[in-house]
């Protein structure tokens, strides 16, 4: 059965009526191929039409189903032309997060490239990915080049001169390869600035921190004025008033 035209260009401009209608003609297989290369729902996708994607997964598209060229699914076409409705709509409906296109891509690393192109310091779409379980560091059988040349792309060493998308994803990588490894870190180090400031051992060379908490130290009568030492030390409440910006400053994207 071949998609007509029409259909074709309803599902590239989020014309829902249109396929709804055709549907309601007759009997239709919603994973057709487009021209031989892609279904509708990665049409739909790939301009970021979220309501004429739920049209089609309800008429039962396959969310993971594969173009015939690139073998690449729906969330690599959200991935790649930056659209994070889609992709939350596609993760939400059981897309595979870190499915592999015909070289070994994943969707990972076509948001990443998307931010390249358009917006360096955009980030949504790739912590969403990772947020999802998406990983750096997967092995692609078959793809090991790839595999090595993405890796090295992403070289702590070299981020920084990139963006903020490199740079987060740099830290990822450096924190295990995946986002609750990433997340981990700061805890961890939350938790070893509770036992410093309990043990009193936390200390600051920082200039404005030496100002907030200037180092406690008796002076005798006729004494001049001694400049601060190096590293002073920092109460407790430090700990606390960490975790209370960290609350306020939570990165809900």
């Amino acid at each position: 059965m071949v998609v007509p035209d029409e259909i074709v260009s309803a599902a590239c401009h989020g014309d829902t009526a249109a396929i709804q209608a055709w549907f309601s003609t007759g009997t239709r297989d919603p994973d057709e191929l487009v021209d031989g290369e892609n279904t509708l729902l990665y049409a739909a996708t790939w301009g970021g039409h979220c309501e004429t994607m739920r049209l089609l997964l309800q008429m039962g598209a396959g969310v993971n189903a594969r173009s015939d060229a690139g073998r690449e699914t729906p969330l690599h076409a959200a991935a790649m032309q930056g659209h994070h409705d889609a992709a939350v709509l596609l993760l939400d409906r059981g897309a595979l997060v870190d499915a592999r296109a015909g070289l070994g891509s994943t969707p990972l690393k076509y948001a990443v490239q998307h931010a390249q192109r358009s917006d360096p310091d955009r980030c949504d779409i790739i912590r969403l990915l990772l947020r999802r379980g998406a990983t750096l560091d997967a092995r692609v059988d078959g793809w090991l080049r790839a595999r090595r040349q993405w890796l090295d792309w992403l070289d702590a060493e070299a981020v920084a001169s990139r963006s903020k998308a490199t740079a987060l994803l740099a830290d990822v990588r450096l924190a295990g390869g995946t986002w609750s490894s990433y997340l981990r870190v700061p805890r961890k180090r939350l938790l070893a600035l509770r036992v410093l400031c309990e043990r009193g051992r936390a200390t600051t060379d920082d200039d404005l921190l030496r100002r907030l908490f200037p180092a406690v130290r008796k002076k005798e009568d006729g004494a001049a004025d001694e400049p601060p030492p190096p590293a002073v030390p920092l109460p407790k409440e430090v700990f606390w008033l960490v975790c209370e910006f960290l609350r306020c400053d939570r990165d809900d994207e």
